[in-house]
């Protein structure tokens, strides 16, 4: 028999005890996968639901891999497996093959020894032994990249190795597009908002465009540090906690939190301590649910998905009062009068926004620092910030003005030289476990 087609039998005789073996496989536990949340746009004279929407792709099965001593005796003696696998073969490529991939898709883990021998005795059998593993990878990234803009993704799992960091081209970027007027999807189901127009205006001058992906907010670091995307921009407040997984660009909006009411009990609650025995809502992983938390004498402090949500919690009489950011709660406000809710006093934080990238590229980073510099001095910053906030931003961000430096954000420097130390043990800490993502 030539010796080709020998390897090509072996191969397909090793697939098909694979198959056999991952037939009965051993229970594994897979984590759940989070919640999703389809974002309700806030439109005039419309409630706001809190729907769900299903994951943007199915959970792949999980198999038991072949113990590596069935593969070795396999490879050593295929003669004594050739004949099941011819018979196999001949009745029924197409279910063979079929077979064959949903293996390699399941376990690449149990099959890649197989098909490493196979690369060396003859690189092009193994290599069209591999390509339907190439199909599901790809079909896998279409579905993911078609899904609608208006469903949320699920956070993906780590992968073995990082992407490369990307400065130029199409940069994928996470954000939550349930918080206008920074982000939210409009009637066309784009994702459009403030923070949309000043990252395409800072990628014009740094030379790269955008993607926008609409993300959970509550694991969206988490999916950056494992290059889910390329950058996140998402009225993310800067603290030392995210600092710990992912760097941020010098601020380029500085925000509070606020207190909103019902309007029929304005008057009950004016400041911070008139919240003592009450319930208050806020967007789960926020600033805003950390400064609610900090409120003495809370009753509860009860989370939700979105902003939006929060919001109609309160309107439904669920909660007493919402804690938020304070130019969103004014935007959902203003765009649900029938919500009949109203603002209270002041801001009584101060919290800075950046645009946060992955650790390790520093390029990006400074690429973005560069083109935020760019345009706050020509105007550009200024033009967005009046397009959706109808009023002029302050002195440091008008035409001609030099922004926020980085030092705003205090513990910047120690978590930068904390890392620079130990990188391994600043990682150690869990960033999921340390990670409340928040506007």
């Amino acid at each position: 028999m030539p010796k080709r087609a020998t390897i090509v039998m072996c191969v397909a005789a090793i697939l098909v005890l694979v198959l056999s073996a991952c037939g009965s496989p051993t229970p594994t536990t897979t984590p759940a996968p989070l919640a999703t949340t389809v974002p309700s746009v806030v439109a005039a004279d419309t409630a706001v639901p809190a729907a769900t929407a299903a994951p943007t792709s199915a959970p792949v099965a999980t198999m038991a891999a072949t113990p590596a001593a069935d593969i070795a005796t396999m490879a050593a003696s295929p003669e004594a497996t050739m004949a099941a696998t011819d018979a196999a073969m001949a009745a029924s490529p197409e279910a063979t093959m079929a077979a064959t991939t949903a293996v390699m898709a399941a376990s690449p883990e149990a099959t890649m020894a197989v098909t490493e021998v196979a690369m060396a005795a003859s690189p092009t059998v193994a290599a069209a032994t591999m390509a339907p593993t190439a199909v599901v990878t790809a079909a896998a990234t279409t579905e993911v990249a078609a899904a609608p803009a208006a469903t949320q993704e699920v956070l993906l799992p780590a992968p073995s190795t990082m992407a490369e960091c990307k400065s130029t081209g199409v940069l994928s970027v996470g954000t939550d597009a349930t918080y206008p007027p920074f982000e939210n999807v409009n009637d066309s189901g784009k994702i459009v908002g403030f923070d949309i127009d000043l990252l395409t205006a800072i990628g014009a001058k740094a030379g790269f465009t955008i993607a926008p992906r609409n993300a959970l907010f509550d694991t969206i670091f988490v999916a950056l540090s494992r290059s889910q995307y390329d950058l996140v921009i998402s009225a993310s407040t800067i603290t030392a906690e995210r600092q710990q997984t992912v760097n941020f660009s010098n601020p380029y909006f500085v925000a509070g939190q606020v207190i909103v009411l019902r309007k029929a009990d304005l008057g009950k609650i004016k400041t911070t301590d008139d919240l003592a025995g009450k319930t208050i809502g806020v967007q789960l992983g926020t600033t805003g649910a950390e400064a609610a938390k900090g409120i003495k004498n809370v009753k509860e402090v009860k989370e939700y998905g979105t902003a939006p949500e929060a919001f109609q919690a309160l309107s439904n009489g669920t909660v007493d009062a919402v804690v938020n950011d304070n130019v969103t709660s004014l935007s959902i406000i203003l765009n649900s009068p029938t919500l009949n809710l109203a603002v209270v006093g002041q801001p009584f934080t101060e919290e800075y926004y950046g645009i946060a990238i992955r650790k390790d590229c520093t390029d990006l980073l400074k690429k973005i620092n560069d083109g935020l510099a760019q345009v706050i001095a020509d105007g550009t910053y200024a033009d967005i910030y009046t397009k959706y906030l109808g009023e002029e931003p302050g002195d440091a961000f008008k035409k001609g003005g030099a922004g926020v430096p980085a030092v705003a954000a205090p513990t910047a420097v120690a978590t930068d030289a904390a890392m620079a130390a130990s990188p391994e043990a600043t990682m150690a800490a869990s960033p999921e476990a340390t990670m409340a993502a928040t506007p």
